[in-house]
C-alpha cells in the first residue's frame, strides 16, 4: 500500500507501508537468494588465492628474468626477451579536436562535455511499524545541475516542469597523435593510462566551427556553449545563470614524460610477456623512472591489496548471505520493534563470526593447496581461535549453570 504527495513542483513523497505477512514472504524468499550468496562466496575466496599466488609467482619469474636497457635504440638481439627500460613518452606533429578547432602537440587530447539539466535525487528512510512490518517513505527531489551524462526526464517521478534535452549537443572525445614514442620504440596507443590526463586551461574560442561560433564562448578555463543565444548575448552577461540545455566543454592532454616500462620485445614496439604455458602474464608500465626492482616491488604491492579487497568482498558476501538466512526470525521479531532491532544485531554478529571462521577456513585450504606452509600455519591459527572461542561460551554457559 502505498500513498503520494506532491510539494512544490519539485518534491515528491511516496509512502509505502508492507504489512508482517508481506515481510515474512519477502524474507523467505530472501533465504533463496542467501544461500547462493553464501555458497558462491566459497568459489570466489578460493580463485582470489589462487589469482594471488599466482600473481606473485609471475612477479617473482620476472624479477629473476628481465633485463634492463636502454630504450635509445633497439636491438634485435633482444626480441622476443622481457626487458626493462625509462625513457621519455613523446610524439610528433599537432592533434586537432575537429569542432573547437582546439590544437597542441600534446600525446593526447580529450574533450569533457557537461550539460545542465534537472536531475532527480531520492532519499528513502524506514521504520519499524509495532505489531510488525515496515514503513518506507522516499522523498524525490528535484534540481539543476550539471551532469556529463543524460538523465532521462521521462523516468522521473514528476516529469511536469522538469524537461531535459535528452541528447548532448557536443559528445566526449579523444584524438591521439599517429606517432606516439617511448625513446626508440613505438609506444602502443591503447596502454596510455587516463590518470596521466592533466587539464589544459589554456583555451581559445577563436577556432570553432561557423556554425557553432556564435553559441560558443570563452569560460573560465573552457568553452560555454548557449542553447538560446537571443535572450543573452554571452555567459557573462547573464544573471540568471545557465540555462537547460547549455553545456561546458572542457579539454585536457596528456603531456610528454618519462615513464618505466617492462615488456616483450617485439620488432619496433613492446608486448604482453608470457610465462611458461601462458600461466602469468608481465606487462608493466609505471609513471616515472623507476628501476625494475622498484616496479616490481609496487606491482606486488598493487597484487596484495588487490587480494586483500576480494577476501573482504568474499568475507562480505557471504556474511550478507547468512544474515538473509535469518531473515523471517528477524521480520517476526519486528512485532515489537525494538526487539527486532536486538534480533538483528545478534544475527549481525553471527552472520560475522561464522563468515569470517569459512572465510579463513577457504582462504587457508587454497594457501594449502598453493603454498602448503603458509596455509598450514594460518590454518592452526583460526583452529585455535575458533576452538578458544568455544571454550569461553561453554565455561560462560558451565558458570550460569552452577549459579542456578
Amino acid at each position: 500500500m502505498s500513498d503520494e504527495e506532491a510539494n512544490d513542483g519539485d518534491e515528491y513523497v511516496e509512502t509505502t507501508t508492507v504489512g508482517l505477512c508481506d515481510q515474512l514472504s519477502s524474507s523467505c524468499g530472501g533465504i533463496i537468494f542467501g544461500i547462493i550468496l553464501f555458497f558462491g562466496a566459497f568459489p570466489l575466496l578460493f580463485w582470489n588465492e589462487g589469482r594471488a599466488v599466482a600473481r606473485y609467482d609471475t612477479l617473482k619469474f620476472g624479477a629473476a628474468n628481465t633485463k634492463s636497457i636502454s630504450a635509445n635504440s633497439i636491438d634485435p638481439a633482444n626480441e622476443g626477451q622481457l626487458l626493462h627500460f625509462s625513457a621519455l613518452l613523446d610524439s610528433t606533429g599537432n592533434i586537432t579536436d575537429p569542432i573547437f578547432g582546439i590544437t597542441t602537440d600534446d600525446i593526447k587530447l580529450q574533450r569533457h562535455v557537461e550539460q545542465f539539466q534537472w536531475k532527480e535525487k531520492m532519499t528513502k528512510t524506514t521504520k519499524k511499524k509495532l505489531g510488525g512490518g515496515k514503513e518506507t517513505v522516499k522523498t524525490y527531489t528535484y534540481s539543476k545541475d550539471w551532469s556529463n551524462t543524460v538523465q532521462d526526464a521521462t523516468e522521473f517521478k514528476i516529469q511536469t516542469n522538469h524537461s531535459n534535452p535528452g541528447t548532448f549537443e557536443f559528445n566526449g572525445l579523444e584524438v591521439s597523435s599517429n606517432n606516439i614514442t617511448v625513446g626508440a620504440f613505438q609506444f602502443p596507443n591503447d596502454m596510455i593510462k587516463a590518470s596521466w590526463y592533466v587539464p589544459l586551461t589554456t583555451v581559445s574560442a577563436n577556432n570553432v566551427q561557423d556554425e557553432y561560433r556564435a553559441q560558443v564562448k570563452e569560460d573560465s578555463g573552457g568553452l560555454y556553449y548557449t542553447v538560446d543565444t537571443s535572450n543573452k548575448a554571452s555567459t557573462s552577461e547573464t544573471s540568471s545563470g545557465p540555462e537547460i540545455g547549455d553545456e561546458r566543454i572542457t579539454f585536457a592532454v596528456i603531456q610528454p614524460k618519462m615513464i618505466s616500462v617492462i615488456a616483450e620485445q617485439k620488432g619496433n614496439t613492446f608486448t604482453t610477456h608470457y610465462t611458461k604455458n601462458e600461466k602469468g602474464s608481465i606487462f608493466i608500465i609505471q609513471e616515472g623512472t623507476l628501476d625494475a626492482a622498484a616496479m616490481y616491488s609496487q606491482s606486488a604491492a598493487e597484487n596484495e591489496a588487490m587480494a586483500w579487497i576480494l577476501r573482504f568482498v568474499g568475507f562480505g558476501v557471504m556474511a550478507f548471505g547468512i544474515s538473509l538466512l535469518f531473515g523471517p526470525l528477524e521480520a517476526l521479531a519486528d512485532v515489537i520493534p525494538f526487539l527486532g532491532d536486538i534480533v538483528g544485531c545478534g544475527i549481525t554478529f553471527i552472520a560475522i563470526i561464522v563468515a569470517g571462521t569459512f572465510s579463513g577456513i577457504t582462504i587457508s585450504i587454497a594457501w594449502l593447496i598453493y603454498h602448503p606452509v603458509i596455509g598450514a600455519i594460518v590454518l592452526v591459527v583460526i583452529l585455535l581461535v575458533v576452538a578458544g572461542v568455544g571454550y569461553l561460551v561453554k565455561s560462560c554457559k558451565k558458570g550460569d549453570d552452577d549459579d542456578e
